[in-house]
């Protein structure tokens, strides 16, 4: 039961990991905001993503300067931590 709840939470990691990806892609093509896919795309990362900047933007590597958004890259690494956690906590609870 546990092991299961450990693979479904990883294809949703894999999935969120998938759609930044996709998001990323999809910003260096031009394209119309209008588009459902793109709508899609942006309403499941944006929440996400949008903490993320906001900090970065606050820190000293981010500011008015930056050129790169490292977002992204930074919730990329936060979803494999959080489920690198949560696989330690299921496996200490008897997987």
């Amino acid at each position: 039961m546990i092991a299961n709840i450990y693979i479904a939470l990883g294809y949703f990691v894999r999935f969120l990991e998938l759609m930044v990806l996709i998001r990323c892609i999809l910003s260096w093509i031009p394209m119309r905001f209008n588009n459902p896919f793109v709508n899609f795309i942006n309403s499941v990362t944006e929440p996400m993503l949008f903490p993320i900047r906001k900090m970065v933007y606050k820190s000293p590597l981010g500011g008015p300067g930056m050129m790169l958004d490292i977002s992204p890259v930074i919730l990329m690494l936060l979803l494999d931590g959080i489920y690198g956690i949560a696989g330690q906590l299921l496996m200490g609870a008897g997987i």
